[in-house]
């Protein structure tokens, strides 16, 4: 029989607060129902674990929410209509009790200081709430928009424009240059990348991912996307909104995946290959012709299904 662990809630809250301190961090408006606002609260539990020291929650408005509120002795319940808790000390309304807890919580629990061993280019804007973990490093021309979160070793290079809420994991490089160039009669000829590399609001980038900096133009990857982990994003490649691109997958130069894709694992787009909106690309597949806008390919070559 495995031995019981107990349980890590109710867990202390960063110094005691009162019931009118917690509410006023909150971002939407909370009505205090019942109970002394000058009260303290030192904890923060589930409905089940909550005693009389703590801030707990419950969700909904039918008689599921009613009667889980029923059982609870928090000190403060926070809830989306008023409820019948006799235990509970105090009891406030909100819009969205979890979401406002959260933002309670992101208050109280702010995100690490930036790591000394950080390597930040004095010419680089970044955000003042964006947080850079350790060793990350952030060239010369590199923006960094706020709420962003770099993960240890990532590397923003020169042209790399992150948008709000960002995130880049660990070991990750945006905007590496390409290393390629042409060869003629005389000998191998670099060529210079004067584009960007973009990633719009809310991009989520995984763990050792490449996002290749533009050559004649911008590197894009569109709002919300999601780009995961030891993915190659190739030169002048566009990736379109909430599209989402997983595990080891390759997108050669110049390839464009429109809005609401998704590319399975080890898939690749050749260079130049459109993908279409809506559409999915199976795993392992290799898309080497253009396919029109919701179809579902898998293959090598990839092929309707």
């Amino acid at each position: 029989m495995l031995p019981r662990v107990s349980s890590t809630f109710p867990r202390p809250l960063p110094g005691s607060q009162t019931i009118e301190s917690l509410l006023r961090l909150g971002r939407e408006p909370a009505k205090l129902v019942s109970g002394d606002a000058q009260a303290r609260v030192a904890t923060v539990a589930s409905l089940v674990e909550a005693d009389e020291t703590s801030v707990a929650f419950v969700r909904g408005k039918g008689p599921a929410a009613q009667r889980a509120a029923a059982g609870c002795r928090a000190a403060l319940l926070l809830a989306e209509v008023e409820v019948e808790a006799p235990g509970a000390r105090a009891l406030a309304l909100v819009p969205d009790a979890r979401r406002f807890l959260g933002t309670i919580l992101t208050a109280l629990y702010p995100p690490l200081v930036p790591d000394p061993a950080v390597v930040r280019h004095p010419d680089a804007r970044i955000d003042p709430t964006a947080v850079l973990g350790p060793y990350a490093v952030v060239e010369a021309d590199v923006v960094v928009g706020p709420g962003c979160v770099l993960g240890p070793h990532s590397v923003l290079h020169g042209g790399a424009r992150l948008g709000a809420g960002c995130r880049v994991g660990a070991g990750s490089v945006i905007g590496r240059a390409d290393e390629g160039g042409y060869r003629d009669g005389d000998g191998f000829y670099r060529l210079p990348a004067l584009g960007s590399a973009i990633l719009e609001d809310g991009v989520v980038v995984g763990s050792h991912a490449i996002v290749m900096r533009g050559v004649l133009q911008d590197t894009r990857i569109g709002r919300d996307a999601r780009i995961g982990n030891l993915v190659n994003v190739g030169v002048n490649c566009r990736v379109g909104a909430r599209t989402e691109v997983y595990v080891g997958s390759l997108l050669c130069g110049s390839a464009v995946l429109g809005d609401d894709v998704v590319v399975g694992a080890g898939a690749s787009v050749n260079n130049g290959v459109r993908v279409g909106d809506g559409c999915r690309v199976g795993q392992g597949a290799v898309v080497t012709r253009h396919v029109p806008n919701d179809r579902f390919v898998v293959g090598h070559p990839a092929r309707p299904r």
